[in-house]
């Protein structure tokens, strides 16, 4: 009997040793710094490092006491409202996607700011969902009769800022061709 108590509690240490962590991945697309970098900084404080992993493409250089270390070594030009800005992003997700504990993949500029903690943001995301800012064409809807069925192409796309799951930041990278032209 003691040798199965020992074996399951051996069991149990490995599987718990071996368990993947959930990594969130905060992906900046930012000019030259990042805006209220100190927010920033606090966000991170006493964060276990194993918890995320931070990646940043810039557009001009501009040193950065905490957020140096992060920025990548392979960037593109980029211009506002250019096609530019989705490679960017895809260099972005294609370096975060080499982390297998990368789990989610959130969206940021130099101008975003944490409303919330990261234990709360930790906490709250689901790595089975990716989350947009969606927006319903509203001319369209105003024409329909029931509100509550509302079909794909009612949606436009608010925004380039959201949060991806690993599923659907592969789509993207690894389809870039047919999505990017």
């Amino acid at each position: 009997m003691i040798i199965i108590i020992i074996l399951f509690i051996i069991s149990i240490l490995i599987y718990l040793l071996t368990k993947k962590s959930k990594k969130i991945a905060f992906i900046f697309l930012i000019y030259d710094e990042i805006n209220h970098e100190d927010l920033w900084k606090l966000f991170f404080n006493n964060v276990n490092p194993n918890k995320y992993n931070i990646y940043i493409h810039y557009k001009d250089y501009k040193k950065s006491d905490f957020f140096d270390k992060y920025k990548l070594k392979t960037i593109i030009p980029t211009a506002y409202g250019d096609i530019s800005l989705v490679k960017a992003h895809n260099i972005l997700l294609r370096e975060a996607l080499k982390d297998k504990n990368n789990t989610n993949f959130i969206l940021l500029s130099n101008s975003c700011i944490p409303l919330k903690n990261f234990n709360y943001i930790y906490n709250k995301l689901n790595p089975n969902y990716s989350y947009y800012n969606m927006a319903i064409n509203l001319m369209i809807s105003r024409n329909m009769q029931a509100f509550n069925y509302i079909k794909n192409d009612e949606y436009k796309k608010a925004s380039q800022w959201s949060i991806l799951n690993r599923s659907h930041a592969n789509i993207l990278v690894n389809d870039e061709n047919k999505y990017i032209k």
